[in-house]
């Protein structure tokens, strides 16, 4: 396949190199792991400052799911689990944008409010739920204080 898809500091690379080889020839079910994903306190993905980039890596990646799944499966039962995920696609990255947005406003406060307002339409988010996270994560970050 030409090996890993590019998305900043390589976030769902993994997760979408694997859905691109199962969509050529299935996924088998096994007893024994065949990859495992590990999160630790050195990791880059639990990193506060690079917000912005793993945002855009989101970005990249809906746009990605949403040309994958632009083509119906022929099984019925395959037909059933790519509705479900189609519709739910919006949902799920919209989720993804709004707890990182309150952990970014925890520990940037006021500063990044700016970027997510100006990037709001990209994100498919609202005034509202920018105004809202913000102020959960002042909230958040007075208690850490």
């Amino acid at each position: 396949m030409g090996g890993f898809l590019f998305y900043p500091y390589a976030w769902g690379s993994d997760e979408i190199t694997v859905y691109s080889i199962a969509s050529h020839g299935g996924i088998a079910n096994m007893q024994d792991f065949g990859f495992q994903y590990r999160v630790h306190s050195a990791s880059i993905s639990g990193a506060n400052n690079l917000y912005k980039d793993k945002a855009d890596a989101w970005y990249l990646q809906k746009q990605w799911y949403q040309s994958f799944l632009r083509k119906q499966p022929a099984s019925p039962n395959d037909l059933v689990f790519w509705d479900l995920i189609n519709n739910g696609i919006d949902w799920f990255f919209n989720d993804r944008y709004k707890n990182m947005m309150k952990k970014d406003f925890r520990d940037n406060g006021l500063k990044v409010f700016h970027y997510w307002v100006k990037q709001r339409h990209k994100y498919q988010l609202s005034f509202r739920d920018i105004l809202f996270y913000f102020l959960l994560g002042l909230k958040q970050r007075s208690r850490l204080i």
